[in-house]
């Protein structure tokens, strides 16, 4: 169910990669990385979680949470339903749930730090919420 959300939602967004990043972790002890988002019995949104030494493939194609300190967790690929585009904005109640959840779990593992990748549409709204920008990188492209 969930790698069928986010097929759709990335196929949408055009967010290269992340079926695969949630497709590694299906079927391994690695799920309990992905946070899920519910409104009723419906998963509204996703994401997943990593961070360095706990085994995820996600942290190997990620690196740069672990980059910066031991103690940085990361989240990646925020996937959020289309049929509510307003709860994509980082201000909104869904992101900030989904961001408290993620921030929770990596607390529970001792992170004390995150790092999100992977926000397609900037950092909009993210400085508000207490983060600040570390880089800033954008895909290129060119013919051989």
């Amino acid at each position: 169910m969930v790698l069928n959300i986010i097929s759709r939602e990335s196929g949408r967004k055009e967010n290269l990669g992340w079926y695969d990043q949630y497709a590694k972790l299906a079927d391994t002890i690695n799920v309990r990385d992905i946070v899920l988002g519910f409104e009723g019995d419906t998963i509204v949104a996703a994401a997943i979680t990593y961070f360095k030494n706990n085994g995820s493939p996600v942290g190997d194609d990620l690196p740069w949470a672990t980059t910066i300190g031991d103690d940085v967790g990361g989240v990646t690929c925020i996937c959020i339903a289309d049929e509510r585009p307003n709860m994509a904005i980082p201000g909104s109640t869904i992101m900030i749930r989904m961001l408290d959840s993620c921030i929770r779990a990596l607390a529970t593992n001792g992170m004390r730090k995150l790092f999100i990748d992977a926000m397609k549409g900037g950092d909009q709204g993210f400085q508000e919420l207490g983060f600040q920008k570390w880089a800033a990188y954008r895909e290129v492209w060119r013919n051989v």
